[in-house]
């Protein structure tokens, strides 16, 4: 017997936007209700217990950023995947801090946004490339004096979206020395995740947007 689709509420002021973005969905996720604006989405969140629920930021009533912090406040079991316009650190950095799990903007495609559905259902973050990219490169600061050179490569390549595999190509190292690079940077800044560490970028003013230079990718 195949596993249940996803339980989904879309949220977004604009009717014609979340039908068609219903439509795009509905082979992959159960998409149980639609709304139009923050208190009809609380509501549905706890009328309908779906796992995810996709908003915007600006809504009537409510934003989605209240939103997101009253179904954390709540326990609620939804994960909050941001679906908006805005790619800003300042948008960005606030959704997570509100708890939402994604941030997703409007110009990906709907294979970036099941992705990113599938990525917080599995108890993961997730980010569109084209976010944490704006996010790190909004500054240009001296690297942190706790990073080594190699790890600052590592945090690039993350900041790009890269997964393990096409970062151990990039620099010519093997997946378990990326992976042995990565718990390095989670236990220096005692942070848990990909998305935390672009954030972490951009507050700290880590001048992480450089490209490695040639021979920092020999072995």
């Amino acid at each position: 017997m195949p596993d249940p689709l996803p339980r989904v509420v879309l949220a977004d002021e604009h009717l014609l936007f979340v039908l068609g973005l219903e439509r795009l969905l509905e082979s992959d996720t159960e998409v149980v209700r639609t709304v139009g604006d923050g208190r009809a989405l609380l509501a549905a969140a706890e009328a309908d217990h779906p796992d995810v629920v996709v908003c915007d930021i600006p809504m009537p009533k409510l934003d989605g950023l209240e939103v997101t912090r009253r179904l954390v406040e709540r326990n609620a079991r939804a994960k909050v995947v941001i679906l908006s316009m805005y790619s800003d650190a300042a948008h960005v950095k606030a959704a997570f801090r509100a708890g939402a799990r994604a941030y997703v903007v409007k110009s990906s495609s709907p294979d970036e946004l099941l992705a990113a559905i599938h990525e917080v259902l599995r108890g993961r973050y997730y980010s569109s490339p084209a976010v944490t990219e704006h996010l790190v490169c909004s500054l240009d600061r001296p690297r942190h004096p706790m990073i080594s050179p190699r790890e600052q490569e590592i945090l690039v390549l993350v900041s790009r979206g890269l997964g393990n595999r096409p970062i151990a190509d990039s620099l010519f190292i093997s997946e378990a020395t990326v992976r042995t690079h990565l718990s390095h940077l989670y236990a220096k800044l005692g942070l848990s995740n990909r998305v935390q560490l672009a954030l972490y970028a951009v507050e700290s003013g880590l001048g992480i947007c450089a490209t490695p230079t040639p021979s920092s990718r020999s072995r």
